[in-house]
């Protein structure tokens, strides 16, 4: 360190005082009769070549010879890594486009959201007078079960791009693709509860049992969107935090729509709570797992 310094400050005395040193002999006489003492020649005192440079003849010298600088030396071409920024503009349209949506809903529907809740955390009320209050607007209980599929869908894509389950396509497609899976696992749901509702006469109960499934859906859709959004905006060690809030979440919507579509169909099947759950893993989590099964494949 103390040679570079060194080397430093004889770079900058040969730079700014080599202009003033005049060479030639050691003393001259002036007309005075005295003798004046000139500096002696800088490549005298210093032993140093001269070399052409910007930064002067002789600290030219220094800059090319010495090993510290060697500014002579050929250019060495160092790889950089070059870093690509990811357009990320499409979520915030995105999510401000679900917003809309919803703004809309509510607006247009605004009795319908009122009765939603009042339903949802009112467990007092019997079920046909729930369905009664709901199922006399069709419209907004279908718009709000696409904002379901959207807001899931959303969700799903940004809790597979955290964990880097990449399916080597884009991320409208990886989208749409979630958005439609979520739509076909619930549209096969219901026609299959519909149907087997009409095999076996049993047509309230599977009215009952969709109703639930379908309200908790709506709650759950309304719930994602905040979710989405922190997922989608969080850095990396927030994500982990709202990912435990999104699953307390949903854990919590699971449990909610258990109890109330028990409740829907005991009465009229007449069937125990074993009997239920028995249902719900051979109906409910067996089709999810195979489904998950197959997507761990697909993006293997």
């Amino acid at each position: 360190m103390q040679s570079f310094f060194r080397k430093t400050l004889l770079i900058l005395l040969m730079t700014y005082v080599m202009p003033f040193v005049t060479k030639g002999q050691d003393q001259l006489p002036d007309t005075s009769g005295k003798r004046v003492t000139i500096m002696k020649p800088v490549d005298s005192l210093f032993q140093v070549q001269q070399h052409p440079s910007i930064y002067g003849a002789y600290a030219g010298g220094i800059m090319d010879s010495e090993a510290i600088f060697h500014a002579g030396a050929a250019a060495l071409k160092v790889p950089m890594l070059v870093r690509k920024i990811e357009n990320r503009d499409w979520v915030f349209y995105f999510y401000c486009a679900l917003l809309l949506f919803l703004s809309f809903i509510q607006l247009a529907f605004d009795r319908y959201f009122a009765d939603l809740f009042r339903v949802f955390f009112n467990t007092s009320l019997r079920q046909k007078q729930i369905r009664e209050q709901l199922t006399q607007a069709p419209l907004p209980s279908l718009l709000l079960n696409i904002l379901f599929f959207i807001s899931g869908g959303a969700f799903i894509y940004f809790l597979m791009e955290h964990y880097s389950l990449n399916t080597r396509y884009s991320a409208a497609i990886e989208i749409l693709f979630a958005i439609g899976g979520i739509g076909l696992i619930y549209l096969g749901k219901f026609i299959f509860i519909t149907l087997l509702g009409w095999i076996f006469d049993k047509k309230d109960a599977s009215e009952n049992y969709l109703f639930n499934v379908f309200m908790v859906n709506k709650i759950a859709g309304l719930v994602l969107i905040p979710l989405g959004i922190l997922l989608a905006y969080s850095s990396a060690g927030w994500k982990d935090v709202v990912i435990t809030l999104s699953a307390i979440s949903i854990i919590v919507l699971i449990l909610m729509r258990v109890v109330r579509c028990y409740a829907a169909v005991s009465h009229p099947l007449k069937i125990n709570f074993i009997h239920y759950i028995v249902f719900m893993g051979a109906f409910e989590v067996i089709p999810l797992l195979v489904i998950y099964r197959l997507f761990l494949r697909v993006i293997e």
